[in-house]
């Protein structure tokens, strides 16, 4: 493709050089970049692909930051040099009928990626915006970021769960363990369990409290994680709107509760030193574990910076180090398997399969320490698959407790990432549960807004907020509430920044 680029365009440039070499270098500029990125990173776009019409400056921004190393930089900029010099060098010299019969197979090559438009992004790009317009007209409107200044009243207590003071508590469990799996859903997990007789969960089923109508609240990691340990809903996307919610981390949360209650607490992951800035409420744990060096027995990622990782099984004795030499624990792994498409790539097994492990493996280790007894091992996900966000399914995730003391039951109550602290204090109390969760509302991917609401007997409505689109089973008058609701509940989170 680039031979027959700046073969044509070598033809122009020397008859009308003035007004097209200009354009030949900032063509070829977005080409080598466009082009050298979507090959990058092709495995993540076909697992999730991204919508080019709906890239705004803060999605390049967050990037450009956090994708791009120096390297990648350097190997850009030579793919441009090299680009911008073979007009000048080799068009000359080429058989102009082999170019004809080359140029031909790049168009059929192109052709026949067109029936699968995940595979190209402009294709992927231009049918969603096609589908968009031939969607039901539901006469909404677009959020408004405005300051409000007037506060509401008891209307959003069901998005803000948070502490109002500390309780102490006398808690059956003096090790408390929870594992937060990447981009797993519910259906996912448990069909895995259904085929595998080997399966963790299988294998404690009859020791477990297993919730099968638990919701995450946004599709972004960090956004989720903030939802699980401050029981705050934030109605923006994690990772272009960070100044708008970090506020959220001052809020009462349940490391501050666990550190009130005598337990030292551990916050866990096998990132790199780049997660620190995405870690909940990071200077109210008593010790933060992250990757700053990477073993060799280890597979890790370090294709970029944001991803920059080990797998799991890298900080498992630090776990078990921890669990072992404090008498009262509070340990929050964020599991990173599975985050892109690298891991199983390289270590050619399932997400599941390799959590799977994980999770077997822990429970043997506790089991040979004689720690089991006072232990509860707390299973869930951040979120499910996020490429679609209008899919209700990417939402529903699993949460489950495992401990010899607890009896099997399934609970189908409406819950989500804002009732894990009632959740969680239920058990450790031994008290009956009470979500009172009658609606949640969620939050897409950073990619573009689309934010919804999930009501009980599978109700549901996801709003595109850039085209207005709406993929619902309710009718119009409920969406168009919804659209108002939400925007209230949004001028209202903006009055918490001060309190």
């Amino acid at each position: 493709f680039p031979y027959c680029y700046s073969f044509i365009l070598s033809y122009f440039l020397n008859h009308h050089q003035k007004i097209i070499q200009p354009l030949f270098y900032i063509s070829s500029l977005l080409l080598a970049i466009t082009s050298f990125v979507y090959t990058f990173y092709i495995f993540d776009i076909l697992s999730f692909p991204i919508n080019i019409f709906a890239v705004n400056f803060q999605i390049i921004s967050f990037v450009t930051s956090y994708f791009l190393s120096i390297k990648i930089i350097a190997i850009v900029l030579g793919f441009v040099f090299a680009i911008v010099l073979i007009p000048l060098k080799f068009p000359k010299t080429l058989n102009r009928r082999v170019l004809v019969i080359y140029s031909l197979f790049v168009v059929f090559v192109f052709l026949i990626t067109s029936p699968r438009p995940s595979v190209n992004p402009v294709l992927f790009s231009i049918r969603a915006e096609i589908v968009s317009v031939f969607q039901k007209d539901y006469q909404i409107k677009p959020l408004e970021n405005i300051q409000i200044t007037s506060t509401f009243s008891d209307n959003f207590d069901f998005l803000n769960k948070n502490f109002d003071t500390i309780p102490k508590i006398d808690s059956h469990y003096d090790k408390i363990i929870v594992l937060v799996m990447e981009s797993v859903n519910y259906k996912d997990f448990t069909n895995v369990s259904k085929y595998k007789k080997q399966s963790f969960f299988t294998k404690n089923k009859s020791n477990s409290l297993f919730f099968n109508h638990y919701y995450t609240n946004n599709l972004d990691s960090y956004t989720s994680l903030l939802a699980i340990l401050h029981s705050v809903f934030i109605p923006y996307q994690a990772y272009v709107n960070e100044q708008q919610y970090l506020f959220v981390n001052k809020k009462p949360n349940l490391v501050r509760f666990f550190n009130t209650n005598g337990f030292k607490t551990l916050f866990l992951t096998s990132y790199g030193k780049q997660q620190e800035r995405f870690i909940p409420a990071l200077n109210e744990w008593n010790t933060v574990k992250y990757i700053t060096d990477f073993p060799k027995k280890f597979h890790c990622v370090t294709s970029n910076k944001i991803e920059t990782a080990c797998e799991d099984f890298a900080v498992f004795d630090d776990l078990l180090e921890f669990v072992s030499e404090n008498e009262k624990v509070f340990v929050f792994q964020e599991l990173v398997f599975g985050h892109t498409a690298d891991w199983e790539a390289e270590l050619k097994i399932t997400t599941l399969d390799y959590y799977n492990n994980y999770f077997l493996a822990l429970f043997e280790a506790l089991q040979k320490r004689n720690l089991l007894e006072n232990t509860l091992l707390v299973i869930t996900s951040d979120h499910g698959p996020r490429q679609n966000t209008q899919v209700l399914a990417n939402y529903n995730v699993p949460l489950l407790f495992v401990s010899q003391n607890i009896k099997n039951q399934i609970v189908s109550d409406l819950a989500s990432h804002l009732d894990f602290k009632d959740l969680l204090l239920s058990v450790l109390t031994d008290s009956d549960f009470n979500c009172n969760t009658e609606k949640i509302y969620t939050i897409g991917n950073s990619n573009e807004l689309d934010y919804g609401m999930i009501s009980d007997s599978n109700q549901y409505i996801f709003i595109n907020n850039r085209s207005l689109t709406v993929k619902t089973n309710q009718n119009k008058q409920k969406v168009q509430q919804f659209n108002s609701d939400f925007q209230q509940y949004l001028n209202f989170f903006k009055t918490q920044k001060d309190r």
